[in-house]
């Protein structure tokens, strides 16, 4: 009777081994979880650091448009002035986009041609022309104005490129875009995909 009771028991299937599949199964699932989450996090860390990277860059170029605008709502602009202006904003075209771009360049090109009608009246007042002086000084007051009206919008210009992005509607925004990249690849759209204002 020991012998087959023995025999039994060894013969039986034990509990554990049943179940040995579904654990490994689980454990690598929930590791694979583990390094999904840090490689997201890590890509996240990576796409904060270059836009603050971008920020540093950009910052100072906004920096050198205010003075330089806040000059020429004081006082006539200095060549020194003209000279760290465009030096400051040099890089610009490899930090904005075409919009910021041009506006700069027009920024530049109204303050020199401030600089030269401010220029033009002061050698008409000293030579006695007052027809001259009065023209240079119209000149002098519209570009004058045009540079105060730019000074008034200038952080809202520059304000799409220095704020740091919400991390959540980021988030949001990549999830969904990759849903609608893919799906324009199989073909169709899903009846309730949520719009993103990210491509």
């Amino acid at each position: 009777m020991l012998i087959i009771y023995v025999e039994a028991e060894r013969l039986s299937p034990n509990p554990l081994a049943t179940y040995a599949p579904w654990v490994t199964a689980v454990a690598v699932l929930i590791v694979g979880l583990v390094a999904a989450h840090i490689a997201w996090r890590q890509w996240i860390t990576a796409r904060t650091k270059v836009q603050l990277d971008l920020y540093d860059k950009r910052h100072p170029v906004f920096v050198t448009a205010r003075a330089l605008l806040q000059e020429i709502t004081r006082t006539p602009i200095s060549d020194e002035k003209m000279n760290a202006f465009t030096n400051g904003i040099a890089d610009a075209r490899f930090l904005f986009d075409d919009r910021i771009v041009a506006f700069l360049k027009a920024l530049r090109d109204r303050a020199y041609a401030y600089q030269d009608a401010h220029e033009d009246a002061e050698h008409a007042s000293r030579d006695g022309d007052e027809k001259e002086r009065e023209v240079a000084a119209r000149e002098r007051r519209q570009h004058r104005q045009w540079l105060r009206e730019q000074y008034a919008i200038l952080e809202d210009v520059f304000a799409p490129y220095l704020q740091l992005e919400d991390r959540k509607s980021h988030i949001a925004g990549t999830i969904s875009g990759v849903i609608r990249r893919t799906v324009k690849k199989i073909g169709g759209r899903p009846k309730s995909l949520p719009v993103s204002s990210e491509q």
